[in-house]
């Protein structure tokens, strides 16, 4: 396992939540995925991940803090396992958060999840009908089974959130599925904006991603139209910079970095899934060594403790919110940069255009607000 020289301060932070890839395949081969699993049917699917392991993982966070895990993938319930690890979390008290495309959960599967008192379960769903969304997640049938897992999850009265990645094609169906999901059921309903990684990155390339200023007209749009029409908490992922107050105090949209791990599906370590796609911020295996010693002397995760927020460069050294969201993906800026203190891109191109809110920059506010800065 990676590590530097032991870290003789006091200050390391709880290790608050683990996030598990508990696969490195998926069922759908969506268009927009940061983590590009691979496809495979689900009675292909290889049981990465074993239990044992994830055990042994929880065992070692627990006195470092654990609060909560988040199970994600791929599609993670490709792997049997997650249903004895969710069971072990339970039986540790841990929040428990599943993103899934929502395909494989049966009624079976959704009173198990209900036994185990989920924290929420997010389902992606992309459109409003079968067209929009097997467009964009690239297999025929899914739709209908994605609407059927909601259906079976909300029987149990469990907390879903529908997530929708925001594309060019389907953003004019945005409110269409907001209707949708309410009427499913769902408890939130989640706008991602596609992220410039992996497969992200070729569709922006080829221009198929709103652009920032798309982004903000929608924020204004959400706010001012459409979340007074529906009961349903609607949330457009973007920056703090760029939201009310009132959203920023529900704690939405920041980065947990300095108080989160990705655990891969073989095992390795890393600061979230982007050790799918950059292997030099695989972190080390737990297999090999204690997450002890990781979590408290490994040398990427001290030069993010030593430099976030304080090293951020751009208009992220300058906006006033920098303590609070931590310049938003650091895993995102280093894909694209190799740099874990450069801007982050949507802000970064916001400022550029003249679209960063002026009242929300460093330089503006620092001899009226002073000390009050750190949010």
């Amino acid at each position: 396992m990676l590590s530097g020289q032991t870290n003789t301060k006091q200050d390391i932070p709880p290790l608050k939540s683990l996030y598990f890839y508990l696969t490195s395949y998926c069922n759908l081969n969506c268009l927009h995925c940061w983590i590009a699993p691979s496809y495979i049917d689900k009675d292909e699917a290889p049981q990465e991940a074993p239990f044992e392991v994830l055990k042994d993982i929880i065992d070692q966070a627990i006195p470092l803090g654990l609060k909560s895990i988040k199970i994600t993938g791929g599609e993670p319930f490709l792997n049997k396992n997650i249903f004895p690890l969710i069971s072990y979390a339970s039986s540790k008290n841990l929040n428990i958060i599943i993103e899934t495309n929502g395909t494989l959960i049966d009624e079976e599967s959704a009173k198990f999840l209900k036994e185990n008192h989920l924290g929420m379960v997010a389902v992606s769903l992309d459109g409003p009908n079968k067209k929009i969304h097997e467009t964009l997640r690239a297999r025929q049938g899914c739709f209908e089974k994605t609407v059927e897992g909601i259906k079976f999850l909300k029987k149990y009265n469990l907390n879903v959130q529908v997530i929708m990645a925001v594309y060019k094609y389907n953003s004019n169906y945005l409110e269409d599925t907001i209707s949708f999901a309410e009427k499913l059921g769902a408890n939130s309903f989640k706008i991602n904006c596609i992220s410039a990684v992996s497969r992200g990155e070729a569709l922006k390339t080829k221009g198929d991603t709103l652009e920032v200023k798309d982004y903000l007209i929608l924020n204004q749009k959400i706010e001012n139209e459409i979340q007074p029409r529906y009961k349903i908490k609607i949330i457009l992922d973007i920056p703090p910079a760029f939201k009310k107050i009132k959203d920023i105090k529900e704690r939405t949209g920041r980065c947990g970095l300095k108080h989160i791990l990705g655990v891969l599906a073989n095992g390795d370590i890393s600061i979230c899934g982007i050790g799918e796609v950059v292997s030099a911020l695989r972190l080390g295996n737990i297999r090999t060594g204690t997450l002890k010693h990781l979590w408290k002397n490994n040398p990427i995760l001290k030069i993010l403790r030593n430099g976030i927020p304080q090293k951020l460069e751009g208009i992220c050294s300058q906006c006033i919110f920098k303590g609070f969201c931590m310049g938003k993906c650091r895993a995102e800026a280093y894909y694209a940069t190799g740099n874990f203190f450069s801007p982050f891109s949507f802000c970064d191109e916001a400022y550029k255009l003249g679209l960063f809110p002026e009242k929300n920059i460093f330089a503006f506010k620092k001899e009226v607000l002073g000390e009050r800065l750190c949010i």
